[in-house]
């Protein structure tokens, strides 16, 4: 597949239909992600169309999301997981999830949007302790960086 090259007048249509494509033929999880971030830097460096960006970006959450979602059940199934202690399994989820949430700052993306109720979901079926290792987290290790209301609106929408 070739690059595709966005310009001024590139549509939303446009770069649907090429992420669509990108995300179906592509034998490369890493590929599609550079690719998906190379558009993104596309579209920040042109005067595109309205929406191009936001919706590039909502792509890459998406994408990156659906592979999060698949690798972190891998990894909470497997064995390292599963042998951590309570307070092992604290301090990798304050310093997982910390370093996500930077990194979403970073990107200039909201920090909380890497939380849902289906991940909390799928967290919580592999984990069932995952809610007390939270109260843990918040109240022991972030100590007021992060905001617990605001976590639990995103895991828990009225």
């Amino acid at each position: 597949m070739e690059p595709f090259s966005l310009n001024e007048n590139s549509s939303i249509e446009e770069v649907e239909h090429l992420i669509r494509e990108l995300v179906e033929n592509s034998q490369s999880q890493e590929k599609v992600l550079a690719e998906l971030n190379r558009l993104l830097h596309q579209a920040f460096s042109l005067k595109t169309q309205s929406g191009i960006r936001e919706y590039v970006i909502l792509e890459i959450e998406k994408y990156r999301s659906g592979l999060e979602m698949g690798t972190l059940e891998e990894y909470l199934k497997g064995e390292a997981y599963q042998k951590m202690t309570f307070s092992q399994r604290v301090a990798f989820w304050s310093g997982s999830l910390h370093s996500q949430m930077r990194s979403q700052v970073e990107a200039g993306l909201d920090e909380y949007q890497i939380y849902s109720p289906e991940w909390h979901s799928l967290v919580l079926k592999i984990d069932p302790d995952f809610d007390k290792i939270m109260e843990e987290v918040f109240s022991q290790k972030w100590n007021n960086v992060w905001s617990k209301k605001e976590y639990e609106k995103r895991i828990r929408p009225e």
